[in-house]
């Protein structure tokens, strides 16, 4: 007697757990029963996003499309493609009282919106978070937006406009993306409204009456609002609105240390030498984050060292490593040894800030370097760098991740390159602050500006088309505008073209900017460049390549207009003997700086940002 199997209908509109496991699914919404019962969290159900990733079992294992090789061919795309590999979601036994409350928000909110906080909580957090900032995008910010309307509603605008740029990367400029990107802009701006209407209530009065316990609740929330609403106009190109949020939000953690006894900020100012009309503040890193504004400290401490290049005129905090260090020439202590990457990175966000203060001081100086204060400033701060490297080499974290015994694949951040890459940017920083105005300083750093490429080359597949932490561009930015041996200088802008977004930074807009300054460079020094004979990496004959003559000490850029469209670039340099200009000496008109020369030049930009008009 033959048995034969009843057969069922294949259910394709399961939830993603229940298709991952290779059960049935009843397909309860928001959660399926299924995956409760067995202690399993529900992925939801697919979400069609036109242009942006498909679900999570696809993501993980479709790659991108292979980069362009040419780094000119990336500058003028509408659209970035970039090599990356989402990090595994893992799905986990459903244990914890949060993603009871995830649920419940989720099905509190309406089908577009909790989609959209679905692509937040996938995605957006994950790609925000950086390894040593994971826990505040991942845990406490998702944790806050489930009681804290404001939170919320900023997080459903950052989906917004986080869905809206993973979608002009992925998919082309198609009248389907197009009205995708349409839809995406209304709930996104609408959101960002509810956001700050909702802030405007929380921010606390002077003499409210509330207990210094819920005051400080209320601050945390208002700081982290501010930081989202801070990346949303980041990723949206909105530079002169980003700057708005970072200063209400510097202005609130500088009063948090007037009115608390732990003393996370104090005031303080900048040694002599530096910008004296106004102080800095001191903020207090702590060695082990034990709190939300713990977390917030460091977020914004990563923002202000961001905004120097970006609108600010100085950075508004000094970072110290004792709530007591008051004494401008003492620098923070290094410790003994790294026991993990984020004492490393501690260490290393305190050098860079430091370093920061350092440079702007000195521009601030016509010769820096005949001052004996800078000159034992850069060697003291030259010599923190070599004994950073010395205990980092010494312990274990130098190792790639791929020869630990986590299994991380190559595909994987690797925290260890990218601490050697800040090392060396750092060490090229300080060694040319003091020499502004001598153009032919930067070509003993050639093998450094190298060896930074080369690990940039190595670290672009690894890095998320977009975060908060940046990690690459300033590197390349540098190297592109002050290396000047060609070869060297294509790589890096090749390389930047692929960066994506890194917190102010947008890698295809800077390399436009910096390409402009090669250009002009080599325009002027009559070098035309063989890429199948490029010369050979010697810093003797950079000379010879590019002439003082035809070198520039600085590049300015500013928006022209509010449509953020188009840049106006300003070459800056002393001149080769006052009173001439450029290469053929020409004598200048009365009334001309007899000090220093200067360029314009007007450059248009692609559309990369939600129209909140329609």
């Amino acid at each position: 007697m033959a048995f034969h199997r009843q057969a069922h209908s294949k259910v394709r509109t399961g939830c993603r757990t229940c298709k991952s496991r290779r059960v049935k699914c009843d397909e309860t919404r928001p959660a399926c029963l299924r995956c409760m019962k067995a202690k399993y969290i529900c992925e939801g159900y697919s979400i069609s996003l036109t242009g942006v990733e498909g679900s999570a079992s696809e993501t993980r294992t479709q790659p991108h499309q292979d980069q362009p090789q040419h780094w000119s061919q990336l500058q003028h795309s509408h659209v970035v493609h970039h090599h990356h590999h989402p990090r595994p979601r893992d799905i986990r036994p459903a244990d914890s009282s949060c993603f009871y409350r995830t649920l419940q928000t989720l099905a509190d909110l309406s089908e577009p919106d909790s989609q959209a906080y679905d692509f937040c909580r996938r995605h957006t957090v994950h790609d925000m978070g950086t390894h040593h900032l994971a826990r505040f995008w991942t845990r406490t910010v998702m944790a806050a937006s489930h009681g804290e309307p404001a939170v919320l509603h900023a997080l459903l605008a950052l989906s917004g406009a986080h869905r809206h740029y993973m979608a002009r990367l992925g998919g082309s400029a198609s009248a389907s993306t197009g009205a995708a990107a349409t839809g995406l802009a209304m709930p996104a701006y609408a959101h960002y409204g509810k956001a700050l209407r909702h802030l405007r209530d929380r921010i606390p009065g002077p003499s409210t009456g509330e207990s210094e316990s819920g005051r400080a609740g209320e601050v945390q929330v208002v700081l982290m609002v501010c930081l989202i609403l801070l990346t949303f106009d980041i990723i949206e190109g909105r530079y002169n609105e980003a700057l708005v949020h970072l200063n209400h939000g510097r202005e609130i953690l500088m009063g948090v240390g007037k009115t608390t006894r732990d003393s996370i900020v104090a005031a303080a100012t900048l040694p002599a030498g530096g910008d004296d009309a106004s102080a800095a503040v001191h903020l207090y890193l702590p060695e082990k984050v034990h709190s939300t504004m713990d977390e917030l400290s460091y977020s914004f401490a990563l923002m202000d060292l961001q905004s120097i290049h970006f609108g600010s005129t100085r950075l508004q905090f000094k970072l110290v490593d004792t709530p007591r260090n008051s004494d401008h020439t003492q620098s923070s202590v290094m410790p003994e040894q790294f026991g993990t990457f984020d004492d490393a990175w501690r260490s290393m966000l305190l050098l860079l800030n430091e370093t920061y203060r350092f440079a702007a001081a000195a521009r601030a100086l016509p010769n820096p370097g005949d001052s004996e204060e800078f000159v034992i400033w850069q060697g003291r701060l030259l010599a923190r760098l070599k004994q950073w490297k010395e205990i980092f080499d010494d312990s274990p974290l130098r190792k790639a991740p791929s020869q630990g015994a986590s299994g991380a694949t190559a595909s994987e951040y690797d925290p260890s390159a990218a601490l050697r890459l800040n090392h060396s940017y750092l060490t090229v920083m300080v060694g040319i602050a003091l020499s502004f105005g001598d153009e032919m300083a930067s070509d003993r750093f050639l093998p450094q500006f190298s060896a930074m490429v080369s690990l940039c080359e190595d670290l672009i597949i690894r890095l998320p088309t977009i975060s908060l932490d940046a990690s690459l561009i300033p590197a390349l930015y540098t190297t592109a505008c002050v290396c000047r041996h060609p070869g060297v200088r294509r790589r890096a802008l090749q390389v930047v073209s692929r960066a994506g977004r890194e917190g102010h930074w947008d890698g295809r807009q800077i390399a436009i900017v910096a390409g402009q300054k090669m250009m002009l460079e080599e325009e002027m020094a009559g070098f035309s460049y063989e890429a199948m004979s490029p010369p050979p990496e010697k810093p003797e004959l950079l000379a010879e390549i590019i002439p003082r003559t035809a070198r520039w000490s600085e590049m300015c850029a500013d928006f022209v207009g509010d449509d953020y469209a188009v840049l106006q670039l300003v070459f800056r340099r002393k001149r080769v003997v006052k009173g001439q200009s450029g290469p053929g000496l020409a004598p200048l008109p009365e009334g001309h700086d007899n000090e220093y020369e200067t360029r314009k030049k007007l450059v248009r930009l692609g559309q990369t940002r939600l129209s909140d008009d329609s």
